[in-house]
């Protein structure tokens, strides 16, 4: 049974990414929620997200995919050293990067974005353009570089669709 790990953060978006997590509930995949400290978090939509874990606990050691969604972050949760130690040793085992929106600054921070192509808001990479100064920046709504998925968050089934047709997994 393949497994996923979705990073809860504090005000995220949930609706970047829900096609997706449906899809891969369907798919009987086993989906992780992590949060930064095992806690519940409360997304954008004001919705408690309930935690299988903090990510300074978990080791990604045999997941396929990590999905990080966009949302109303503040500079203190994409610098967060305990999600940049997890994206960096979820890296290390080459699983796929599912990014929505602004949830690109938390691949940028760790310092896993650099010199790949990523979509995500204008308004968002414009506003923090010296945290994206090393990657390359996309308007198309989704692309695919490296390990990393990434949308702007405009086309949410056409993300999954992007994200398993890259994990070879028809939808």
């Amino acid at each position: 049974m393949p497994k996923a790990a979705f990073i809860a953060l504090p005000k995220c978006r949930l609706h970047d990414v829900s096609p997706l997590l449906e899809t891969l509930a369907l798919q009987d995949w086993r989906l992780r929620t992590l949060t930064l400290d095992g806690a519940p978090c409360t997304t954008a939509e004001g919705l408690a997200v309930c935690s299988d874990g903090s990510v300074e606990e978990a080791v990604p050691l045999d997941l396929t995919l990590c999905v990080l969604p966009g949302g109303l972050y503040s500079a203190q949760v994409w610098n967060d050293i305990r999600l940049h130690r997890y994206v960096r040793q979820f890296a290390g085992r080459k699983g796929w990067f599912a990014v929505s929106g602004e949830g690109s600054a938390c691949l940028a921070g760790a310092g896993l974005l650099g010199g790949l192509r990523f979509s995500a808001p204008l308004s968002f990479v414009e506003s923090q353009a010296p945290l994206f100064r090393y990657s390359i920046h996309t308007t198309t709504p989704i692309s695919i570089d490296g390990g990393v998925v990434s949308s702007d968050g405009s086309d949410p089934a056409g993300f999954c669709q992007a994200v398993f047709g890259r994990l070879n997994i028809g939808v």
